[in-house]
């Protein structure tokens, strides 16, 4: 069939070529195919594009950086973790009742203390949020685990960890506003001679 096809446009060549297509047949066609000098995509078009979506995420980011702050979350979490180690062990529930209040304290105590130097109080939040990080990861563990008293033994220590930190930046803060009032005070001193 092909080879029929094949011979009659052979001899009837000379029929289809005395024609021509219509110009603006040869239009449309030039418009569709790029390489024949259809519309050209603009690099500049695209680069505005790219921009416009670098400044929307930039923007976003700054929101969720500025407004979200998830480490402060954390902190305040720690209301939250005293149903943690009696429903995984109430065996431990007596133990780590203190440790959660001690760290509640301090985090209201670090919190009130920190009022006159909020990027200080920023460094505290980001070193806690680790660590209560870590405690979240031991506790979503130990729920899946068959080795839970291992695990809820680590989210002990880490409770001790956090009440400890917690002391530490305390001292650190207390220091450091003591400092800042004796150095008031002697400025005072020397302004009045």
């Amino acid at each position: 069939m092909s080879r029929n096809l094949r011979d009659f446009v052979r001899e009837n060549r000379h029929a289809f070529d005395d024609e021509q297509p219509a110009e603006y047949n040869w239009d449309r066609i030039a418009g569709a195919v790029p390489a024949l000098g259809g519309k050209k995509r603009s690099f500049r078009r695209m680069y505005a594009w790219t921009a416009a979506a670098a400044v929307l995420i930039i923007a976003t980011g700054v929101y969720w950086f500025t407004q979200y702050k998830p480490a402060e979350k954390a902190i305040v979490a720690g209301k939250k973790t005293t149903n943690d180690i009696r429903t995984l062990a109430p065996e431990y529930a007596a133990s780590a009742e203190p440790i959660y209040q001690a760290i509640e304290r301090q985090q209201k105590e670090l919190k009130s203390l920190s009022a006159s130097q909020p990027e200080l109080y920023d460094q505290f939040i980001q070193d806690l949020a680790t660590l209560d990080s870590s405690y979240r990861v031991l506790k979503a563990q130990a729920t899946k685990s068959p080795n839970r008293e291992i695990l809820i033994r680590a989210m002990m220590n880490n409770l001790q960890l956090q009440a400890e930190l917690l002391s530490k930046q305390l001292n650190i803060l207390t220091e450091f506003n003591n400092t800042k009032t004796d150095q008031n005070e002697k400025q005072k001193k020397y302004s009045s001679l």
